[in-house]
């Protein structure tokens, strides 16, 4: 399995609402036009320029950590083609401008890139812990805890190998808080009570 990073093993998925928000969008789809199964950045085909654009419907926004303010790199399409989300970063300059409920603003803060879905399902979390795995990442452990036994026609044991490693970091960081909550707990008994 390649490296992946666990920065994302705690995040949580944000509901948004107003659903429809100004951002740049990154999807796979068949252009009709150079036959190609590619990468769509704003409806527009990275390998001839042709144009596909959809909206997406972004009732729920799944974070991507980012290092330093870095952007992400976007995997090759085929390491990502088959999972039902869009890849999107909100537009800072149009996120800042738009009229969000103060929460989602709040709720938002520095997560600028992350996944929305582009199809429905009764459980999509497959998709969503396929494409942290296809972007570099541990898969979220609020889904790892939970994914499904129904895996659509081609499971991928690379997501389940790194859906369990997801749920050990998260033991262990559950783990040292605890650790770190008895010595808290010791330290006020010495020295704060009477």
């Amino acid at each position: 399995m390649d490296r992946l990073y666990c920065e994302a093993v705690d995040v949580r998925q944000i509901s948004l609402y107003p659903p429809v928000l100004p951002c740049t969008q990154w999807y796979v789809t068949h252009c009709d036009t150079c036959g190609l199964h590619t990468i769509f950045e704003d409806g527009e085909c990275q390998e001839c320029g042709a144009s596909c654009y959809y909206e997406i419907f972004c009732s729920s926004f799944w974070p991507l950590p980012t290092f330093f303010g870095e952007d992400p790199e976007i995997p090759p399409a085929e390491k990502w083609d088959r999972y039902g989300i869009c890849f999107i970063r909100f537009n800072p300059e149009d996120v800042g401008n738009y009229e969000l409920p103060e929460h989602i603003g709040d709720l938002l803060g520095e997560n600028k890139w992350g996944f929305a879905l582009t199809c429905c399902g009764m459980d999509m979390s497959w998709d969503i812990c396929g494409a942290y795995v296809a972007f570099g990442y541990y898969p979220p452990s609020v889904l790892a805890k939970d994914l499904p036994k129904m895996a659509g026609p081609r499971p991928d044991m690379k997501i389940v190998r790194a859906a369990e490693e997801s749920l050990r970091i998260h033991k262990k960081w559950m783990s040292e808080g605890l650790e770190h909550l008895k010595s808290v707990r010791g330290f006020i008994k010495e020295n704060c009570t009477k």
